[in-house]
């Protein structure tokens, strides 16, 4: 199974999803933007670095300040139950609300 996400920023921001199966060979892009090379090249099950400097756009940059705002930049708040099922995950006794 191959499932993997990509993040543009230009020429607009959106996402688009990789999903085949390796063993068939077969593959489907949701929501393809820019060169469908980069699609077809990320069906391996693997990756190198090289691959990724190349195609992914946040590998691209070079100074590790502007990588991690960048990394960091859309993630959204963690919904209101996180830590209780953080919590619970752990082992953590539940609590009566």
């Amino acid at each position: 199974m191959i499932s993997r996400q990509f993040l543009h920023t230009d020429p607009a921001i959106a996402a688009s999803f990789l999903t085949g199966c390796g063993g068939k060979g077969v593959s489907a892009v949701v929501d393809p933007v820019g060169d469908v090379e980069m699609y077809r090249r990320a069906g391996n099950p693997v990756s190198t670095i090289g691959f990724e400097r190349k195609y992914n756009r946040v590998f691209a940059i070079e100074d590790r300040e502007r990588f991690i705002q960048q990394m960091l930049r859309d993630i959204p708040e963690p919904p209101p139950s996180a830590a209780h099922t953080r919590a619970t995950n752990l082992g953590a006794p539940a609590h009566v609300i």
